[in-house]
C-alpha cells in the first residue's frame, strides 16, 4: 500500500497544506479502495475520471494501482476541493504520495466540466461516481460519462446503499434501462428476512400479476436480484445501443 495513504489509514489523520492536522472522514472503506484497485490491475483502463475528491482516499487508491499499470493521468473532478470542510487537503495527499504530475484537476461541478471534456472528444475506459448524491446530479454525471465510455468500460458508484437511496435509484435505471452490467460489488449486504418480506414473496409468487400492479419495482425485482446489493457497485458496458422508444419503470 502506499506510504502517504498507510499512513492516513492508520492514524486516522489528515494535513491541510498549511500543516494543521485534521481528523479523517467521509472516506471509502479500505475494502471499497481494494475493490476499485482490483479492477483497475484487471481491466487496465488507459483513460480515467473521477468525481469527488475530499481528502482523497479513493484518488490515492486509484492512483496508485495506475502507477502500478504504467497508466499515468487520473481527471479528478470536484468544486468544493478548498472549501473549509476540505481546505486543499486531496491535492496535497496526492502530491505527498507522488502522484501530483499523474491528476488532471478541475475546481468546477461536474455538470460544467464534463459537457466541455465530452465536446473535446473525451473518451474514458474507467470513471468513478462519488460527487453530489443528489438524484439528479448522480444521473446527470452517469449521463455524460455514458456517452464518453468505451464499450467495455467501467463505471462505479459509491454509496449504493440505504443510506443514499438516489444513488440505488440511479444504479436499478442502468440495470432496467441501459447495455451495462454489474461485474461486482466492494461486498453484499445480507438480503431481509424479516416477514414482511416473506410475505411479499408469497403475494409475488402466488399473484404475480396483481404483484406488478400495486408493487414498487425494487418489490418486484430487489437489488439483491439485479445484483446492486452492495455499498460500491461496478458496472461494465456491453453497447452504445439503445432503443429510443424502450422504458422499463426501476
Amino acid at each position: 500500500m502506499d506510504i502517504v495513504l498507510e499512513e492516513i489509514l492508520k492514524t486516522r489523520k489528515v494535513i491541510t497544506p498549511s500543516g494543521e492536522i485534521r481528523k479523517l472522514h467521509s472516506e471509502i472503506a479500505p475494502k471499497e479502495g481494494r475493490f476499485i484497485q482490483k479492477l483497475i490491475t484487471e481491466h487496465k483502463p488507459g483513460r480515467t475520471l473521477e468525481i469527488g475528491l475530499a481528502f482523497g482516499i479513493s484518488s490515492l487508491y486509484i492512483c496508485e494501482a495506475l502507477k502500478q499499470n504504467l497508466r499515468h493521468r487520473h481527471i479528478i473532478i470536484d468544486p468544493y476541493q478548498h472549501n473549509e470542510e476540505w481546505s486543499g487537503i486531496g491535492l496535497n495527499n496526492l502530491k505527498r504520495a507522488g502522484y501530483g504530475e499523474m491528476i488532471e484537476f478541475y475546481e468546477e461541478r461536474s455538470l460544467a466540466i464534463l459537457p466541455k471534456l465530452l465536446e473535446k472528444g473525451l473518451k474514458l475506459d474507467f470513471a468513478l461516481i462519488d460527487g453530489s448524491h443528489m438524484f439528479e446530479n448522480v444521473m446527470a454525471d452517469y449521463y455524460f460519462i455514458d456517452q464518453m465510455l468505451t464499450v467495455g468500460g467501467i463505471v462505479v458508484f459509491d454509496d449504493v446503499d440505504v443510506t443514499w437511496p438516489a444513488v440505488r435509484k440511479v444504479c436499478r435505471f442502468i440495470m432496467k434501462n441501459s447495455h451495462y452490467k454489474v461485474i461486482g460489488c466492494s461486498e453484499t449486504f445480507p438480503v431481509g428476512r424479516s416477514w414482511k418480506w416473506q410475505a411479499i414473496n408469497i403475494f409475488k409468487n402466488i399473484f404475480p400479476g396483481m404483484a406488478q400492479k400495486i408493487l414498487k419495482p425494487e418489490l418486484i425485482k430487489t437489488d439483491a436480484q439485479i445484483g446492486i446489493n452492495g455499498s460500491c457497485v461496478a458496472f461494465q458496458k456491453e453497447s452504445n445501443q439503445r432503443d429510443w422508444n424502450t422504458f422499463n419503470d426501476f
